[in-house]
């Protein structure tokens, strides 16, 4: 093999792993097809109940980033089941699904503000790449108290945007999608991994959007700090609808221009 030969594979290679390890959101290729999240993957049956890690953007929950300033520096993400497994201020991936099931692979996704700390966000990246723009998108998903807390009553607001990065400005705020989790007084579950009697299904449909190919869309879920009661979400299903490209406006309108055509000559027939 020649030199120039060798180098032009190792460039195709090196290409091949740069765009491998910068793909850091789902790949959303069909308008009108759905794609979900239920957190059954290897993020969770790899670890065992009250493990410790530090969470890292698109790597412990693969295509899953976070912020919020009152979390540790370290540790600040949790694997837990079982009463008492809880801290303030930490993300968590539950061991148990929006159904209070704890076969695994079963998981779900979540976080514990403080009562007096600053809110908690989880966002799910996906990019466009249907070849077309995308003008309105569906989502629907459950969420739960994982476990109650002192002071009933945790806000989990959805909002979305597109373009930029996950923690800046740009985002819309969907009443529809959110809630105030565990809202009627009581205090919630004292067990965890039994959420039923807490469960509530959210969604919103055709939620408008410019969302141009090869761009990010990011969908964020954030829990408040009226109340500081674990919450998690699970069973996401989310759809979206693309507006024609040119090349189509353009066949359908000879399509049409053809139907006219055929019809008058039959009329003048």
């Amino acid at each position: 093999m020649t030199h120039k030969a060798l180098t032009s594979r190792l460039l195709v290679a090196m290409t091949a792993l740069v765009g491998a390890s910068a793909s850091a959101q789902v790949s959303y290729t069909n308008a009108g097809s759905t794609v979900s999240e239920d957190f059954t993957g290897a993020n969770f049956a790899q670890f065992t109940s009250n493990t410790f890690v530090t969470w890292q953007d698109n790597s412990t929950v693969t295509n899953w980033y976070a912020s919020g300033t009152s979390r540790p520096a370290t540790n600040n993400f949790k694997y837990a089941y079982g009463s008492g497994a809880f801290d303030a201020n930490m993300l968590y991936g539950y061991k148990f699904d929006a159904s209070g099931n704890v076969n695994g692979p079963a998981g779900s996704l979540g976080m514990r503000p403080s009562g007096n700390g600053a809110p908690l966000s989880l966002g799910w990246a996906l990019t466009n790449d249907t070849g077309a723009t995308i003008t309105s998108f569906d989502i629907a998903y459950q969420a739960f108290v994982a476990r109650g807390g002192s002071v009933p009553g945790t806000p989990l607001s959805f909002d979305y945007k597109v373009g930029g990065g996950f923690i800046d400005a740009g985002y819309i705020a969907v009443a529809t999608a959110s809630t105030v989790l565990n809202a009627g007084g009581a205090i919630g579950n004292t067990v965890a991994g039994n959420p039923a009697g807490d469960l509530q299904s959210l969604s919103a449909t055709s939620l408008a959007l410019n969302w141009a190919e090869g761009e990010t869309l990011w969908l964020r879920w954030t829990a408040g700090t009226a109340g500081n009661d674990s919450i998690g979400f699970d069973n996401i299903s989310f759809s979206a609808v693309a507006i024609p490209e040119p090349s189509t406006y353009a066949a359908l309108l000879g399509l049409g221009a053809l139907g006219l055509a055929v019809t008058a000559r039959r009329s003048r027939s």
